[in-house]
């Protein structure tokens, strides 16, 4: 597809080169239209009838719509006068609630930004459950997770007791390949 303006683009550029190099151009207009100015000029007369033709039926539409809206406002004020006052009422409820939902949401966010300031400053074990602050006593590659004593474990337990699990297997495996290291001194014959 070609590009708009194509002809006044490479223009330009020869005229930036003539100035780049410090050369006055020199215009000379003889012959005939290009064809592809011809086109240019066709397609923007075209393009210009569609958008003003657009225009045109939107400003009819708007005007329809708005004297549409007027003969309904005026029906609805003639029917009585008691519907202003419940539509003032009604607007000034709106304000109301918006306003309480707004001084609601501030809250909200002013409990989180407390909450997240208290967590960071004070100490976390006060704060952890029972199942928390007793110790593990025992092998904890002993725990059976399909059991229903770990499932009957509050989440924040489970997490603790897998986190721990996934921590010693990345030890032993450490451990392991650190044995195997020092058993080879060579680094080839581990291979």
């Amino acid at each position: 597809m070609p590009r708009p303006n194509t002809h006044l683009l490479g223009l330009f550029t020869r005229i930036c080169k003539l100035l780049y190099y410090k050369i006055k151009p020199v215009f000379v207009f003889d012959g005939d239209v290009p064809m592809l100015k011809k086109n240019a000029i066709a397609l923007r007369r075209k393009q210009k009838f569609i958008a003003t033709s657009k225009a045109q039926k939107m400003k009819a539409d708007l005007i329809n719509n708005l004297i549409k809206h007027s003969v309904v406002k005026t029906v609805q004020n003639k029917d009585s006068k008691v519907d202003q006052t419940n539509g003032a009422m009604q607007k000034m409820i709106n304000l109301q609630t918006n306003c309480v939902l707004r001084k609601i949401w501030l809250l909200y966010l002013i409990c989180l930004a407390l909450a997240m300031y208290n967590d960071n400053e004070h100490d976390t074990s006060v704060e952890l459950s029972p199942w928390k602050q007793s110790k593990w006593m025992g092998n904890i590659n002993s725990v059976d997770v399909t059991s229903s004593e770990f499932k009957a474990l509050p989440v924040d337990v489970h997490y603790d007791i897998l986190t721990d699990l996934k921590e010693t297997r990345k030890q032993n495996s450490w451990d392991c390949l650190h044995k195997i290291l020092k058993n080879h001194k060579n680094f080839l014959a581990t291979s």
